[in-house]
């Protein structure tokens, strides 16, 4: 009987696991709280989030991320009265590398370490670019805080 409950959570931990994904926004701009243009789901607590495109990005709701990754320059997050949380514990729960140069922007909204993640705002020593957090943007709950790395 033991062996059988032993595996039955193997299996239930493992495909939670599997369940786990690398998401990258699809859209230069638009919203990130928003399942369609996910393109019908919406990441979830588990899934590394990545914007790859610069453009203006919004939240119609609060969303909750393992991690939140910017890799190019040139982004607008607009938050509103929104939260972002980012669950991973640790390195980079937050990272902007802002390829190609140009601002990463946060304006308003909150900014929610819930497992104390890092928060790396700018990470790119080969190029030019800016991580700004603006207009009340709270930042809560950082395991550490970089101003750059």
């Amino acid at each position: 009987m033991k062996v059988k409950s032993i595996l039955g959570t193997a299996l239930v931990l493992g495909f939670g696991m599997a369940l786990a994904e690398d998401r990258t926004f699809p859209n230069a701009g638009g919203n990130l709280a928003s399942a369609s243009e996910w393109g019908g789901t919406l990441p979830g607590g588990a899934d590394k989030v990545t914007v790859d495109k610069g453009g203006n990005y919004t939240l119609s709701g609060d969303v909750t991320f393992n991690s939140f990754n910017v890799m190019v320059g040139g982004c607008y997050f607009d938050l509103g009265n929104s939260r972002l949380n980012v669950g991973k514990k640790g390195d980079g729960a937050l990272y902007c590398k802002p390829n190609g140069g140009g601002r990463t922007v946060f304006s308003g909204g909150k900014i929610e370490f819930s497992n104390q993640g890092n928060c790396y705002p700018y990470v790119a020593p080969d190029s030019a670019g800016v991580a700004v957090f603006a207009n009340g943007c709270v930042i809560t709950n950082a395991n550490y805080f970089y101003a750059i790395r």
